[in-house]
């Protein structure tokens, strides 16, 4: 469904109302967005499966529900209601159950096997917008 933002502005002499058409919100990377927050496109973790190979940015809101330490930085499992994605960090690693608002960069990883391609998408964090602490949190590893 379209939703319609009418803007009025005072022009000497005129008042100019414009209509403005919003049918699914697009971000960079061509992900239908489902909300605003901040002034950030928020998007379904399950939409990035849609993204293709190339790096785009997103913008994710949602719960830390795992952690891993790796030789170089740290992962995050964040999920919101759609799904789960890994995101990569150099940052300390947050509590599990910290709300989280992010900008990061899709990635795709490749991995044949034996003819197939067992390859998957992560997103590597750019920026931490918002962040409530988690209730009854663990420390971070």
């Amino acid at each position: 469904m379209c939703r319609f933002q009418v803007l009025r502005r005072a022009v000497p002499g005129f008042l100019v109302i414009v209509a403005a058409a919003a049918c699914g919100p697009v971000d960079s990377a061509g992900i239908s967005a489902n909300q605003l927050l901040n002034g950030a496109q928020v998007t379904e973790i399950q939409a990035i499966a849609q993204t293709g190979d190339r790096p785009s940015t997103v913008y994710l809101q949602g719960t830390v529900s795992d952690r891993a330490p790796l030789l170089s930085g740290h992962a995050y499992q964040l999920q919101d209601g759609s799904g789960r994605i890994w995101v990569i960090t150099t940052r300390e690693l947050p509590d599990l159950g910290e709300e989280r608002l992010i900008q990061g960069t899709v990635r795709y990883q490749s991995i044949p096997v034996s003819g197939q391609e067992l390859g998957e998408r992560f997103v590597e964090e750019t920026q931490v917008l918002q962040r409530s602490p988690a209730k009854n949190a663990r420390r971070a590893l």
